[in-house]
């Protein structure tokens, strides 16, 4: 694979993307760098098989490192060794549909990898599960270790992990004297495997509310000092919980998208965005077929929004529109852009 990081080549979902998204664990022990090379290195141009093949390959192979280095009780070793094989294997699943077996083998073996590595972390992570109807939320918490700490509670985005949060976001919380919790709702990767008909819902305040009764609850956490943080499509899901949910005191967004349907809908040609949807599935068949990042980003949304049908991918999208709703917003809230995330943003509307 040729590692080509321009612009044009570093946008959601293609191959240069994902190669970043993996490596930039590295500072938390979740990749090393001479590993994810030899890895790349091996991977064919727009072939998203040997993607697969190769990136869970290396996962397994560093998981049976750590669970070698763990019976002789090398618990260094095992816990970097471990971080790493969970972040290989969350790679290797990225962009296969949920049809394909493989995804729910290299899913449930990145969330177990993870837990292991947990287990010898000091202090441990806590590995959390939210009560939410008949089903249950998967979660971590990790503790500043001091009471009545404040809390940063972390949503996931349209294709991120809880593990990632914790690398992302979590372990700088805890350096600098803040709890962080992250949590997968409706939607999202570990909570729809263990729960197939928890879909995403646009009223993400309702899973939000039930994570943060809990955290109400611990003595570690000040139920005044509770912050959403919110990235990608959770930063949508993010503003629009701070319109209902009051206990929090900020909330910070980043990449905010206020109506998700028309974000989408204006990066078509023009000849598509009003077309017939039996047209416009007929091209965005076409499209799929010839962009490993097109198809990626596909499989993703058919499986978290439960639609099979093109057209119906973009118009499950129409109630994720927050437009309306500044107004009820009590609490500050920050929104971060990126340089690039502006630029293409404007693209869209010239």
């Amino acid at each position: 694979m040729r590692l080509d990081f321009s612009e044009r080549r570093m946008d959601v979902g293609t191959s240069a993307f994902n190669f970043v998204r993996t490596v930039m664990v590295a500072g938390t022990e979740a990749a090393e760098i001479n590993e994810c090379l030899l890895a790349a290195d091996k991977i064919r141009a727009n072939d998203n098989e040997s993607w697969v093949r190769e990136w869970a390959s290396l996962a397994e192979d560093v998981n049976r490192t750590a669970d070698r280095a763990m019976r002789a009780g090398r618990t260094v070793t095992a816990r970097q060794a471990y971080l790493r094989a969970s972040n290989y294997y969350r790679a290797a699943m990225l962009s296969l549909p949920h049809t394909d077996g493989r995804l729910d083998q290299y899913l449930t073996s990145s969330r177990e990898c993870f837990h292991e590595a947990a287990k010898v972390l000091s202090p441990p992570i806590e590995v959390v599960s939210i009560p939410f109807g008949a089903a249950h939320l998967p979660g971590y918490f990790l503790s500043a270790g001091k009471p009545n700490r404040p809390t940063l509670l972390v949503l996931n985005g349209g294709d991120s992990t809880n593990e990632e949060m914790v690398h992302w976001f979590g372990f700088a919380a805890v350096a600098r004297g803040w709890n962080c919790m992250t949590f997968e709702g409706p939607g999202q990767w570990s909570a729809l495997q263990s729960n197939p008909r928890l879909l995403m819902r646009p009223d993400y305040e309702v899973p939000v509310q039930a994570v943060i009764d809990y955290l109400v609850q611990r003595d570690d956490v000040d139920p005044a000092r509770i912050a959403l943080y919110g990235p990608s499509l959770g930063s949508h899901l993010a503003a629009r919980t701070a319109a209902f949910e009051k206990r929090l005191c900020a909330c910070i967004c980043s990449g905010l998208v206020v109506d998700v349907y028309e974000a989408w809908h204006a990066v078509w040609p023009r000849v598509l965005q009003n077309s017939p949807p039996y047209i416009f599935d007929f091209v965005f068949s076409l499209l799929e077929k010839a962009s490993p990042q097109l198809r990626g980003l596909a499989n993703r949304f058919r499986w978290m929004l439960g639609a099979s049908r093109p057209h119906e991918i973009v118009e499950a999208w129409r109630p994720y529109n927050i437009s309306d709703l500044a107004p009820k917003i009590g609490c500050p809230v920050l929104a971060l852009y990126g340089e690039a995330e502006l630029a293409q943003a404007m693209s869209a509307w010239l």
